[in-house]
């Protein structure tokens, strides 16, 4: 599948660039080898023609090119016509790759790496990640994209050359294939639950790492927060219940925790500064001296292993009450808060014995996602038609008398910010919002 230049359309369009033709001619050439390759020569045949025959028609729409489209399709029976739909799915979303690399490609050559602008006074920025119920592209599907996105990017460096290019043009070669393989939409209509997770493919990606380089480039001015409707958009998705609300805010919780405790580890790995170099603080050794009545044969282990570190055995710490936090130990935190003193508990120590850069680095940022995620990740926001919340005020409701439990719930395990929006949609007047009141204080007078 080699793609051909369009017509020239009426409004002023930039030309693709010469790197971008060259990134989709590669991936394109690959799918059509790979339909070819698993699908036979005959599908890879309809598909060239049916593309072929659908850009002479944009270019030409007579009624001669609109009928010969028309008659491939006529001629295409439901099992091709599946496999040449699923082609061109392939087929645009890997153009939307290589879109999406010129673009990156675009704003490094112009320096523009940072999100925001340096900001004069502090603001705070809250991101709300919406509900898509009807999506049913797989998980799997998108990895694949963001693998193709990634070689793509390691083949743009020109040091890339030799059995390194070659092996990364095999990986894409097999990425591309892989893509064809998989089928696209899920058999099963996806649930709450899995778009939850998907989400929290997403916050793994993009969310988690961005946010800190986010803050660093307004030099620490904003303040970012994540709140969500998946899992807890009522209106938008009859599926969504008081148990898939509770459900979602712990695998957020889950999901963060882990996210902590793997920075955690890593970052310890590399925090080796010496205490005869950097000293460690009064307050830092009392925190140790805390952390060896919690965890009494781990730190000695510590003690014995790295007798000279006591900042990254005070971070390796960290990271085992984080675990305990996450199973829900008594030796885990009470609170997020509690979390980010230890943090501030190193960072400040490394200040003080002359080491600000190693606090102001990978540790800031750790900071940064304590103080935007804390142990919940993302608000949730319940979501739920007025009507509905009408008709319980009139006649007891379960599942609405469950959603308010819910949230009380949520509230009192990860801290009210967890869950403390309520969007009634369609409101009329007032009284929608009497009646939410009303409804809350059934479940909890105080």
């Amino acid at each position: 599948m080699t793609p051909r230049a369009a017509a020239p359309s009426s409004r002023r369009e930039r030309p693709p660039s010469a790197e971008l033709r060259r990134d989709v001619r590669l991936l394109t050439t690959l799918l059509g080898d790979s339909v070819r390759d698993h699908g036979g020569p005959e599908l890879f045949e309809t598909v060239e023609a049916f593309r072929r025959a659908v850009i002479d028609r944009r270019q030409r729409p007579t009624p001669t090119r609109i009928a010969a489209v028309d008659r491939l399709v006529a001629g295409i029976d439901r099992t091709d016509g599946l496999r040449v739909a699923r082609a061109f799915t392939a087929f645009f979303q890997l153009v939307n790759v290589a879109e999406d690399r010129q673009r990156v490609r675009e704003l490094r050559a112009g320096g523009r790496g940072a999100v925001l602008p340096p900001l004069e006074r502090a603001v705070e920025v809250t991101e709300v990640l919406t509900a898509h119920p009807t999506e049913a592209k797989r998980r799997s599907v998108v990895e694949h994209l963001w693998r193709i996105g990634e070689l793509l990017d390691q083949l743009d460096d020109p040091r890339c050359a030799g059995r390194v290019r070659a092996e990364l043009q095999r990986r894409l070669r097999v990425e591309v294939a892989s893509l064809w393989l998989t089928d696209p939409v899920r058999r099963d209509a996806p649930t709450p639950l899995d778009e939850v997770r998907a989400t929290m493919a997403l916050f793994d990606r993009t969310i988690f790492t961005t946010l800190p380089r986010v803050v660093r480039s307004t030099g620490g001015a904003a303040r970012l927060r994540w709140a969500t409707w998946v899992g807890g958009d009522r209106d938008g998705n009859p599926l969504v219940t008081a148990a898939v609300t509770a459900e979602a805010a712990e695998i957020a919780r889950e999901h963060v925790l882990r996210g902590y405790e793997a920075a955690s580890r890593r970052i310890a790995r590399s925090l080796s500064a010496s205490d005869q170099d950097v000293r460690p603080s009064r307050a830092l050794v009392g925190s140790l001296a805390g952390d060896a009545l919690v965890f009494p044969d781990r730190s000695g282990e510590l003690a014995r292993t790295l007798p000279d570190a006591p900042h990254r055995r005070k971070l390796v710490l960290v990271a085992e009450r984080l675990a305990a936090t996450r199973s829900r130990q008594a030796a885990g935190y009470a609170s997020p808060d509690a979390f980010r003193r230890d943090i501030e508990t190193i960072r400040t120590s490394l200040r003080a014995g002359g080491a600000a850069m190693l606090a102001d680095g990978e540790l800031a940022n750790l900071a940064a996602q304590a103080d935007a995620f804390g142990f919940h990740l993302a608000s949730i926001e319940i979501r739920q038609h007025s009507e509905v919340l009408q008709r319980a005020l009139r006649t007891p409701d379960p599942a609405v008398d469950a959603m308010f439990r819910t949230i009380v719930e949520v509230q009192a395990d990860l801290g009210e910010v967890a869950c403390n929006h309520l969007i009634i949609s369609f409101t009329r007047s007032a009284d929608d919002v009497a009646a939410a009141y009303e409804l809350a204080r059934r479940v909890d007078p105080t």
